[in-house]
């Protein structure tokens, strides 16, 4: 379902980015410039790894977006955007002929001739530290996306603010952050960007952005549930989260229980309620679906 890509009119683009996630903001990279892309119009889909070890390990998250609906993750990538030397080595082949690689040079030393692909190199930490924001890292990462992907510079100052609204005193330090990295490219590699997101005509249509771990959440809401027993781990700590947010606004209950076993006790004992309870199971992966609010959640955005 790929189409060719550039300003020739690229219709579907996909990113994949990695790195460690105890080094923190991987995911959220990938997150938010998803959240852009479907404040911008675009349908978007989304994928995960989750690592297993608890101290933290490899994670990877990518996202395809288009004009129309998206049914799965995509195979080849256009950019991937590896934070250390393990994501390059795991998905550099997965890049298309035609695809870009962005790395934080300040952690991944690449050979400018061992890869036919175009490669930019980003000191992200060191920007960062520039602006006395060493957290802001991945803010820069998406400010360069945000290049080469030439979306709408304004669309991702919104998207910005939308998302960190509640949280007005940091948001100054992550816009200038997603400046710095925009200016990055853009001074130190081209003006031109390699690809082009394509952005919907007419008015702005309002995407509602779903996990499958949310429209579960949802699902039981609408099949009156009102009582729900679990034990915190990933992937399914985001059930329990929404739930507990969701559930009193409907007379509803959440039990936090030691582990899984005790969390069946209580889920099983309600008679005049419906219960449930979620516990993780392989594979370690979610996907997240964007699609407009006048469309059902795809049956493709959910997590087993």
């Amino acid at each position: 379902m790929s189409t060719s890509n550039g300003h020739s009119g690229s219709q579907d683009l996909v990113l994949r980015v990695g790195g460690d996630s105890a080094a923190g903001g991987i995911v959220a990279t990938g997150e938010i410039f998803a959240f852009m892309a479907a404040y911008a119009g675009l349908e978007v889909y989304t994928t995960r790894t989750i690592p297993a070890e608890i101290k933290g390990g490899h994670v990877m998250y990518q996202m395809r977006a288009a004009l129309e609906p998206l049914v799965a993750q995509g195979d080849e990538l256009d950019v991937l955007l590896a934070y250390d030397e393990e994501t390059y080595e795991r998905y550099h082949r997965l890049l298309k002929r035609n695809g870009v690689l962005v790395y934080n040079s300040n952690d991944v030393k690449l050979d400018p001739n061992g890869d036919s692909h175009l490669q930019i190199g980003i000191p992200l930490h060191d920007i960062a530290k520039s602006l006395s924001f060493a957290r802001g890292y991945n803010m820069v990462a998406v400010g360069a996306l945000v290049k080469l992907f030439d979306m709408d510079m304004d669309i991702a100052k919104k998207a910005v603010e939308k998302r960190f609204g509640r949280h007005a005193d940091v948001l100054p330090t992550n816009i200038a952050a997603l400046e710095k990295g925009y200016l990055f490219v853009e001074q130190k590699v081209s003006k031109d960007a390699p690809f082009h997101l394509p952005i919907p005509s007419g008015p702005r249509i309002d995407r509602l952005v779903l996990s499958g771990n949310q429209a579960i959440s949802l699902g039981a809401i609408a099949a009156n549930c009102r009582f729900f027993a679990g034990y915190p781990i990933t992937p399914a700590s985001e059930i329990m989260e929404f739930l507990a947010a969701e559930f009193p606004k409907y007379g509803g209950t959440v039990i936090q229980a030691e582990d899984e076993i005790a969390a069946l006790q209580p889920a099983c004992r309600p008679k005049s309620r419906r219960a449930t309870c979620a516990t993780p199971a392989s594979p370690e992966t979610t996907t997240r679906r964007a699609s407009s609010s006048r469309q059902p959640p795809s049956k493709t955005a959910s997590t087993r």
